[in-house]
């Protein structure tokens, strides 16, 4: 789905910049004298880069943003920066997720989410949007299933519960806390 965008992505960057190289030859050679070049940076990167994925009804299923995306060679690892996620739950409810950083591997269905990460939106059957706060998680795109081992915090209808570990299926619409929950309901 979406990291199939990235890979097509990937492939796209990686054949404009082998084909501007080939014309334009590597810029950077190697410092050390022994006649080598190596690589001038990122395989690919992107500033301010949109991927939409859609279902089969033509609507967006995902609508990612993010400020850079960036992969450099070897490793298979891409990384984002600034992202920003929309995406439909099975009920059809739109999500929100953002994050400082994001790690995907190219062969993976999971984004790791890095700093001030945040979901919200509306859970099925309510009128009163949820939100959920942590500095990591990971977010099984095809499965739609969130989870982290760090400090939560699920804030829903100025209610606030604080745990330590997170597991989310948003296609089912549960959410289990795992540990430390504490959290006051005052009406």
């Amino acid at each position: 789905m979406i990291l199939r965008l990235l890979v097509v992505l990937v492939a796209l960057l990686a054949m404009g910049a082998a084909l501007f190289l080939a014309q334009h030859g590597d810029p950077v050679a190697d410092t050390q004298g022994g006649g080598e070049t190596r690589s001038a940076g990122p395989a690919y990167s992107a500033r301010d880069a949109t991927l939409i994925e859609t279902g089969a009804d033509g609507l967006p299923l995902y609508n990612l943003r993010a400020a850079t995306i960036d992969q450099t060679p070897p490793s298979d690892m891409v990384h984002l920066t600034d992202i920003t996620m929309d995406f439909r739950d099975s009920a059809g409810v739109v999500w929100n997720l953002r994050a400082d950083r994001s790690d995907v591997r190219q062969s993976s269905q999971s984004l790791d989410l890095y700093g001030n990460v945040r979901i919200t939106g509306i859970p099925s059957g309510s009128k009163v949007p949820a939100r959920i706060d942590t500095e990591m998680l990971s977010f099984d795109t095809r499965n739609e299933i969130a989870t982290t081992h760090a400090p939560v915090v699920l804030d829903w209808s100025g209610q606030k519960i604080h745990a330590v570990g997170l597991f989310a299926n948003l296609k089912d619409r549960r959410v289990r806390l795992e540990s430390a929950v504490h959290g006051i309901f005052a009406r």
